[in-house]
């Protein structure tokens, strides 16, 4: 199931650059927005 989430994580990764500029506290969690996909949101 791990592996699933991490397939949609690349999806996600390109939003999530643009909000690590906007918001620094999401950089010291990269990852969170793959594994809690409410945040991109």
């Amino acid at each position: 199931k791990g592996k699933n989430k991490v397939a949609a994580a690349p999806k996600v990764a390109k939003k999530v650059e643009a909000s690590k500029v906007v918001n620094p506290l999401f950089e010291n969690r990269p990852q969170n927005f793959g594994i809690g996909q409410d945040i991109a949101a």
